[in-house]
């Protein structure tokens, strides 16, 4: 059932029992009757459904249910046997005593936690609160009752008993600091509780006397309004609802708590006089306790409220000298808007004087465009407690939900040059901001910023916050705070300009591009880079450089358009945001590079700059990494090339860049992860198809890109640098292969390619050196191989490319030009090449691209060409039975390619070798010459 039906049910049993029963049994039905909250406080306990800690609804329901059984035991006494005693005491006083002790033991340890935090001062005048309440208390039923001659034992200590606690309970709640809210309805019930008890005992204790029966009615009714003011404690109300006081404070300090007691006490002192009695010695005693507790508790209350007051001056001074001291300027309007008082900094920072501001409406100091925005304002914040502060933009009202940033990058679609302002100092008309704040359901604006007219006449930067109602008119006025951000808008700027654009150019720098990249829009990232401003620095100094860098700049201002934005996104490197389309970004491109890499005349010094462009459409919707990131990556291809070129992003170079990037992470370890191997595809003597040289072919077998071609992985290597390292591990393992084979076909050689940057090496010659020695293998047995694609550098190249084959020769290692006739070099430069075998490649001899008479003419002439210059020729690349056909009608003896065998692992071609072990060779002038060198050639 709900507690109001309990209660409903309860008040009409308590009519019936009042009409119809005795006074004293209808007491004791009333007070059973406190079980039904007791028995609910318990139960919320049980259930965890108690607002408060479960011990307290748990010891005062507890509380409640003892004297609720005592009281219907008390009533069934009162009726059935009211002569009952115990020890000369009537029963029922003798139970309801014991009720008394136990109400006690149980009840004050669920008002005494927590344990309450309270200063000396504080502790000492709850003790005298304690003894005071406690005399007074005693007093009245002294003198009334216990000194009168109705003396009974169970009403002395009831009364003695009975007093210190219920002093004790309603202290407790009245002083409480922590759980106020709910020790302050627990606290008072408990010692009314006690009273009654009190109030039980003592008629119960004195059957004959006329005012008992009325009592203990009244004690009855008053116990159940004990109870559930308990449960209402304990269950319903919050412990913590009350903020915790401050320190030292005391929140009971001026509660009237004595009133009652003492008029109580007085009342009943005057009535013994008046009566012809006197005050005998006990009762003296407790008046003098009494009056010397209420008079030590005010004086103890003076200290207190006098250490209370010169703590209100000290922080009063502190706030008047804050108030004084503050910039910012502090006034207080009333509901018309008009200015009734304000701060002395508004005459020491604004320069307004009283007289000029005072009883005037406050939208009269802001700029005319804002001042319909801040009535909006101003009105939406009268009345309202203090708002959260946020930050905000100038020129704008913002509510706690919208985003603001102050520092936020300009909008605009180029960022700030050296003479521009990153971002307006002068703050936008506040109405253009949207709706008023508060308006629509929106949560209201917390700060406004305004441009600011001060009594100067000069116009300020300025924040407004409204800071609640002034507590001398609440409800009828408003508190702003006025705060000057000038210097703030004007160090933003200067902060912003440091950070969008770069010091030395004028240019936006990386942030600014980024920010420029911002708007959605089409058009073209072009990112340039500058060689040669390291070397100028290195010759010419670092102004030099920075003035050709300068020069530079200069040159790209003067060839794009108003609306494209420039930067410097580093040392060496520049970048145009074009709108244009595709076409005219890459002619400005292409203006922009050959204008870049003409001359640069600096006080009599010449430098010249080589530069390379990469562009990157932008998207819709423009991501700026991704932008930038396509910019670069065109720009890196674009340096793989001379100087001067220009290239766009595309997704095929992206995805060669990622090829080539994953192969030059992988290769430094591609040894240790054993992909590196040697391929061998073996060179046949046509007529017997026999094996007479193998062609030793470095592959490595990547895990994600499967085989690579050789001259792609040597060029990765030379170009990281471990070419070397590569070679050596090539040639020991070439070698020793070489020398087990050379035991079945002696006059088996091996060719190898290199690179023409190898051969000037000295590292090279000294590992060529080092495993031919370690493997004891003859030098003749080795053929060095350049393909004809290195042989297109001019006549300088030739020449030393001359002189490294003829250090070779010298040294008994043979030579031998690859893929020749693949490209454009001519017959005649054989003659200067000190070369021993000539590969003749497939593009000679195939019949794909040309009648078989022609094919035949073009390859007859390399054998003859070839013979003559004492080379042996072999047909390179043969892959059918036509080029076989071909070749041998041509004379050419020896041959190679996928027809006759592909190249393949060492294992396969050892058992070839093991085929033609005994098969002698058949006399060949060519054979014989790779296999015996003759001295002096």
């Amino acid at each position: 059932m709900r507690p109001s039906a309990i209660v409903a049910v309860g008040a009409a049993l308590a009519v019936v029992a009042m009409v119809l029963l005795p006074q004293t049994v209808a007491g004791g039905l009333l007070a059973a009757a406190a079980a039904i909250p007791g028995a609910a406080m318990l139960w919320a306990a049980h259930r965890r459904t108690a607002a408060g800690p479960r011990f307290r609804a748990a010891l005062l329901g507890a509380g409640l249910l003892v004297t609720g059984v005592t009281g219907a035991v008390c009533a069934v006494v009162e009726r059935v046997a009211p002569e009952a005693r115990f020890d000369g005491v009537p029963l029922a006083a003798h139970l309801y005593l014991v009720n008394l002790i136990l109400a006690t033991l149980v009840t004050l340890p669920g008002l005494m936690r927590p344990q309450q935090a309270r200063d000396p001062l504080g502790r000492l005048r709850v003790m005298l609160d304690i003894v005071g309440v406690s005399a007074c208390l005693i007093l009245p039923t002294w003198v009334l009752i216990l000194s009168g001659g109705y003396l009974r034992g169970a009403s002395a200590i009831a009364s003695f008993l009975g007093a210190v606690a219920t002093a004790m309970a309603a202290v407790a709640g009245v002083h409480a600091t922590r759980h106020r809210a709910a020790l302050r309805w627990a606290g008072p019930a408990v010692a009314l509780a006690l009273i009654c008890l009190i109030a039980l005992v003592i008629s119960a204790d004195n059957p004959s006397n006329p005012n008992s029966p009325p009592a203990a009615l009244a004690a009855g009714l008053a116990m159940n309004v004990a109870g559930w003011a308990m449960w209402w404690g304990t269950v319903r109300v919050d412990p913590d609802s009350a903020p915790l006081p401050a320190d030292g404070s005391e929140p009971a300090a001026g509660f009237p708590l004595f009133t009652l007691p003492v008029l109580g006490a007085a009342i009943s002192v005057v009535a013994r006089l008046l009566h012809g009695g006197h005050l005998d010695a006990p009762a003296i005693a407790l008046a003098v306790i009494a009056l010397l507790a209420v008079a030590t508790r005010e004086f103890v209350a003076a200290i207190v409220l006098r250490r209370h007051a010169a703590h209100l001056t000290y922080h009063g001074n502190r706030l008047r000298s804050l108030m004084f001291g503050s910039s910012d300027v502090a006034m207080v309007l009333d509901r018309d808007l008009t200015v009734r008082w304000q701060s002395p900094a508004a005459a020491r920072h604004f320069g307004l004087s009283d007289s000029g501001v005072l009883n005037r409406p406050v939208t009269a100091l802001v700029d005319a465009s804002q001042a319909a925005a801040l009535e909006r304002f101003l009105t939406a914040r009268l009345g309202d407690p203090v708002p959260p502060v946020v930050s905000v933009s100038p020129g704008s009202l913002v509510s706690p939900d919208s985003p603001a940033s102050p520092g936020s990058p300009p909008s605009s679609g180029s960022p700030a040059s050296p003479g521009s302002s990153a971002s307006s100092g002068s703050s936008a008309p506040s109405g253009s901001s949207g709706s008023s704040a508060g308006s629509g359901g929106e949560p209201a604006a917390q700060i406004f910023s305004a441009v600011f007219h001060d009594g100067l006449g000069r116009l300020r930067d300025t924040e407004w916050t409204a800071g609640g109602t002034d507590p001398g008119i609440p409800g009828r006025s408003l508190v702003i705070h006025i705060r000057d951000v000038s210097d703030q808008r004007e160090l933003e700027q200067a902060l912003q300009q440091a950070t969008h654009v770069d010091t030395l150019t004028g240019l936006a720098n990386v942030h600014g591009l980024r920010h420029a990249l911002q708007p959605a829009g089409e058009g073209t990232l072009i990112k340039m880079e500058l060689r040669g401003l390291t070397a100028i620095a290195e010759v010419h100094g670092a102004d030099c450089a920075d003035a050709v860098l300068v020069e530079a700049v200069r040159r790209i201002r003067s060839r794009i358009a108003a609306t494209d934005v420039p930067a410097r996104i580093g040392d060496a490197r520049l970048a145009v945001i074009t709108r244009n389309g595709a076409l005219l970004a890459h002619v400005l491109a292409n203006q922009l590079v050959t204008e870049l890499a003409l001359p640069y005349e600096m006080d009599g010094v010449t430098a010249h700059l080589q530069v390379w462009a990469g562009l990157s459409d932008l998207p819709p919707g423009p991501n700026v990494d991704e932008v930038m990131r396509r910019a670069a990556l065109g720009l890196r291809m674009a340096r793989s090339r001379p100087p001067g070129a220009v290239e766009w992003y595309d997704e095929a170079m992206e995805e060669q860049l990622v090829r080539r990037s994953t192969l030059e992470q992988d290769l430094p370890t591609a040894l240790d992860r054993s992909e590196l191997e040697l391929l061998f595809q073996p060179v046949f003597e046509l007529n017997g198809r026999r094996p007479v040289g193998v062609e030793v072919i470095l592959s490595w077998r990547h895990p994600a890109f499967g085989r690579l071609p050789a001259a792609e992985l040597l060029a990765l290597a030379d170009d990281l640098g471990v070419l070397g390292d590569l070679r050596i591990w090539a040639l020991n393992r070439m070698c020793r292969q070489a020398t087990a084979w050379r035991r079945q076909l002696p006059e088996l050689w091996f060719s190898f390619g290199v690179r023409p940057g190898e051969l000037g090496e000295d590292g090279f010659h000294t590992a060529l050196e080092t495993v031919l020695e370690t493997h004891r293998l003859p030098r003749a047995a080795l053929v060095v191989e350049i393909s004809e694609d290195d042989l297109h550098h001019g006549p300088e190249s030739d020449r030393l490319l001359a002189d490294h084959l003829r250090a070779l020769r010298t040294s008994e290692i043979r030579t031998a030009v690859g893929h020749f006739g693949a490209g454009p070099t001519s017959l005649s430069r054989l003659r200067i090449l000190p070369v021993d075998l000539l590969k003749v490649d497939r593009k000679v001899f195939s019949q794909d691209d040309g009648a078989p008479a022609a094919v035949g003419v073009i390859m007859e002439v390399a054998v003859t060409l070839g013979r003559r210059l004492g080379m042996d020729v072999v047909a390179h690349g043969l892959s059918s039975e036509a080029d076989l056909e071909t070749v041998l009608a041509t004379g050419c003896r020896l041959g190679q390619g996928d027809q006759l065998a592909r190249p393949l692992p060492a294992e396969h071609v050892e058992a070839l070798i093991e085929r033609f072990r005994d098969i002698p060779i058949p006399p060949s002038p060519t054979i014989a010459r790779l296999v015996q060198r003759r001295p002096g050639d």
